[in-house]
């Protein structure tokens, strides 16, 4: 069974370069599009997905313009959707590619992690929030499906960092069932 360690998450990935960090927290991103509530085709949708494709095209080694990603940065963390698991993740791997820090892609790993969390909590009736009603969320089989890409990501790309487009693209990952 996986378990959710920020402060381990953090550590392996400050071991990777920037492309690998960058490539990680897309792929957590790309994977809340599924529970989105935007529509592909709305604006807010597709300010994260743009998002999303300028980490992939730096991931791929293509140079990126700091006015594109300033003007996306703005636009993205000024929407009235930030608060949304899959909005701001978006917004956290812009901030890992604009800062080259760690713990925007462990935010965004964190809303993947949180949107799992709320869902399986939804499913369950309790009334009160007890160390048992906790490890029966982290036994969730969406939410240890999460972690399972995060870490299956996290060993691709410190076996091999190039591997970095491929989890941006969500190429790995997805084939995790």
């Amino acid at each position: 069974m996986y378990d959710a360690d920020p402060d381990e998450l953090s550590r392996q990935l400050g071991a990777l370069p920037v492309e690998a960090r960058v490539a990680f927290a897309t792929a957590c991103a790309e994977r809340l599009t599924a529970c989105s509530r935007h529509s592909p085709g709305s604006e807010t949708y597709e300010l994260a997905r743009s998002a999303r494709e300028l980490a992939r095209r730096f991931v791929a080694g293509a140079a990126v313009a700091r006015e594109e990603l300033e003007t996306l940065t703005s636009r993205l963390e000024s929407s009235p959707d930030i608060d949304d698991d899959d909005i701001a993740a978006s917004a956290f791997v812009l901030e890992c590619l604009r800062t080259g820090a760690v713990q925007p892609a462990v935010w965004a790993a964190g809303r993947a992690y949180d949107a799992r969390e709320r869902a399986a909590e939804k499913r369950m009736v309790f009334k009160v929030y007890t160390p048992e009603i906790e490890a029966a969320l982290l036994r969730d089989p969406d939410l240890q499906t999460e972690l399972a890409h995060q870490q299956a990501d996290l060993d691709a790309l410190r076996r091999d960092p190039r591997s970095a487009s491929r989890v941006a693209g969500g190429r790995l990952s997805s084939t995790i069932e």
